[in-house]
């Protein structure tokens, strides 16, 4: 288990380093988060606007009532601020199947360019077809 986890975070430091030598994957990196981080925002925003929506209060309510909408909409949006990262990347990665085609040929120009320039002119799969298998994965994930 060790052994596992040491490769595995030594892979991913030198996967860093690389990514930082290389403008190619600079570039893909930071259209990948800009690209979430736009995503990510608009689905807090909306969740949270969705929060404040189905916990009105009005003036009649009791002063017991307000305490307990305002813990729900204080808790609830704590609970969705945690949990939109999470679910961006997976909205991401089913609705957008580009943003983990980017990165890919990215590194692979880096370490073995010919198979990348054979990827990329190759013929891919249809984009529903695509987002098919990605739902059905996120479906078996949850």
């Amino acid at each position: 288990m060790t052994k596992g986890l040491g490769r595995g975070i030594s892979s991913a430091i030198s996967g860093l380093r690389e990514a930082s030598r290389n403008a190619h994957l600079r570039k893909a990196y930071a259209f990948i988060a800009l690209g979430l981080s736009v995503l990510s925002l608009s689905v807090l925003g909306g969740g949270l606007a969705l929060l404040l929506h189905f916990t009105p209060m009005s003036a009649a309510d009791s002063t017991l009532s307000r305490v307990g909408l305002w813990a729900l909409r204080i808790f609830g949006g704590l609970a969705w601020t945690l949990a939109t990262p999470i679910l961006s990347i997976g909205l991401m990665n089913l609705l957008f199947p580009v943003f983990s085609e980017i990165p890919f040929l990215a590194g692979m120009r880096a370490i073995a360019p010919e198979r990348a320039r054979e990827l990329e002119s190759a013929r891919g799969f249809p984009l529903w077809i695509v987002v098919g298998w990605n739902a059905r994965r996120l479906f078996f994930h949850l």
